[in-house]
């Protein structure tokens, strides 16, 4: 049985399931990234009434991402590349997001991570109407936690509240 963590909006208006293969992979390059920033790309499909986005996959920063121990600038090396490749798989998934890593700090969104969600590129370079961040905080090799948000609009963000892990 598989184990993920489901983030849901108060209104019950916005949902995304991150399995637990999913988070492993990300604070895999965590560890690897020691005390810099990291992230990248979150891929996967939506339920078919479009409420529920279910991440696949937690890709790794491009080779051109930079980094810093306060900051992270996703690169776009070989994005285009792997998002083209994911469409046309037989199991069809499309890029929902980003995710990056607050290493030992807390996962809440700051200012410079809204500007980038908010940024056009994510909706229209990507054609992601409701962009998502999942944003990994604290120690990867001790207690970790997560937070979630979707922004809807360019200048809305609606922060996602983890319900009880459960299996699948």
């Amino acid at each position: 049985m598989t184990q993920h963590h489901t983030f849901t909006s108060r209104d019950h208006r916005f949902q995304v399931a991150l399995p637990a293969f999913a988070l492993a992979e990300m604070v895999r390059l965590a560890q690897a990234a020691g005390q810099d920033e990291t992230g990248g790309i979150l891929v996967g499909q939506y339920t078919p009434d479009h409420r529920t986005a279910l991440i696949t996959r937690a890709e790794p920063p491009p080779s051109d991402s930079r980094s810093g121990p306060t900051w992270f600038q996703r690169g776009v090396t070989g994005v285009k590349d792997i998002l083209n490749r994911l469409w046309i798989a037989p199991t069809r998934t499309y890029y929902l997001g980003e995710w990056h890593y607050h290493p030992h700090a807390s996962a809440s969104a700051s200012r410079t991570d809204d500007h980038t969600m908010k940024c056009s590129e994510l909706r229209d370079g990507f054609g992601c109407a409701e962009p998502i961040l999942v944003i990994l905080g604290g120690d990867p090799y001790g207690a970790v936690h997560l937070h979630a948000y979707v922004f809807p609009t360019p200048v809305t963000r609606v922060q996602l509240f983890e319900e009880e892990s459960r299996g699948t």
